[in-house]
């Protein structure tokens, strides 16, 4: 999240403004969300740093647990592409 915001597409201002009545793109309510919400982050993510994590979990309408993944060389990747993902060995309740 460069610049901080989570938003709609951006078509540019001529057709934002057509479909937006707006130079910029809105952005999303996401505190609307209902849904019960976890993340996990990497401390090594790359494409979502811990720090925009924080971000994004304040904006969430249900946040309902964040943790950060505390082993030096978890990236993002990391979640999907090990044998034995981590995230096995964590029990919320």
């Amino acid at each position: 999240m460069e610049d901080r915001r989570f938003k709609k597409f951006d078509y540019g201002p001529e057709k934002n403004r057509e479909l937006y009545s707006s130079d910029v793109p809105p952005d999303y309510d996401l505190s609307k969300i209902k849904t019960p919400v976890a993340i996990f982050v990497g401390k090594q993510d790359v494409f979502c740093r811990p720090k925009d994590a924080e971000v994004l979990s304040e904006m969430l309408g249900n946040m309902v647990y964040k943790y950060v993944i505390s082993r030096d060389n978890f990236g993002h990747f990391d979640f999907c592409m090990q044998k034995t993902s981590y995230l096995f060995y964590i029990h919320m309740y």
